[in-house]
């Protein structure tokens, strides 16, 4: 998917409204086939973007404090915790409450590596109880880009399985196929699993449905994934550190922190 981002930095001008086509392509593994999403028209819509003021705190269990910084536009977190994931989180948090659909643009300029599974991006919740439904579009240090969410509250959290199944370029005449289920990152190279910073997230609300895509340039977008969650009008979404090491801090950079009021759902 493409997706022109007009001076982003004070709106998101043009935005995904549907996708219009779909194609299976055979991958040479047991028959299987693999989606790819087709270029989808864009259309633009009114765009409101904030100055975001965010509210630090830590959620969940942490072993290490955690503390947010901003200057200039851009973010630092430093969070501890033991993951965002299962039926638990443990995190750092700078969020504001928002009402209504959205669109949240952020660039990871920086993630520490604490451990390959440390996860930094843009998170928004339900409550701001360890176990609240949520979404996150996030990055990784040794497994790139990811969508995360838990449809409910008190359930256990999910990746983007095989929504995010999709062809791979450059693997030579043989067609390669790359797909992350839950908990299981591919290893290919050239995968999501190598995206790394400075990389854009992009989460998307209208409703309950929520969506997720990641950029390596800003411009050119891919989805990860869409889910309906279990949530009210009212939630807290911001940015997201963890360790996935409860016993140090891991530090991520933020720039081109942008929420914009939706103008159309997405695909």
């Amino acid at each position: 998917m493409k997706l022109r981002l007009v001076n982003l930095i004070d709106r998101v001008g043009a935005r995904i409204t549907s996708v219009s086509a779909w194609r299976t392509v055979p991958a040479l593994v047991a028959g299987l086939l693999v989606l790819v999403c087709a270029d989808a028209p864009s259309a633009g819509g009114a765009a409101h973007p904030t100055s975001p003021t965010l509210i630090p705190q830590d959620i969940g269990r942490v072993g290490v404090p955690g503390n947010t910084t901003s200057q200039g536009g851009v973010w630092t977190l430093r969070g501890s915790g033991a993951d965002i994931w299962g039926y638990a989180d443990a995190f750092h948090f700078a969020w504001m409450p928002w009402e209504g659909d959205d669109d949240f643009v952020v660039r990871v300029v920086s993630i520490q590596n604490t451990h390959p599974w440390a996860k930094a991006g843009i998170l928004l919740r339900a409550a701001l109880q360890e176990n609240s439904a949520q979404a996150m579009i996030g990055l990784a240090p040794g497994n790139g880009a990811t969508f995360l969410r838990r449809v409910k509250t008190g359930e256990t959290t999910q990746d983007d399985a095989l929504q995010a199944m999709r062809l791979l370029a450059g693997q030579g005449t043989v067609p390669t196929f790359q797909q992350r289920g839950d908990g299981k990152p591919s290893d290919l190279r050239g995968s999501l699993a190598a995206a790394l910073p400075p990389h854009w997230l992009w989460l998307s609300r209208v409703g309950s449905r929520f969506s997720g895509y990641e950029s390596a340039d800003g411009v050119n977008w891919n989805w990860l994934g869409t889910e309906t969650l279990q949530v009210g009008r009212l939630v807290y979404v911001g940015l997201a550190v963890s360790s996935h090491d409860d016993s140090q801090l891991c530090t991520a950079v933020f720039d081109h922190f942008t929420a914009t009021a939706a103008g159309a759902a997405p695909p």
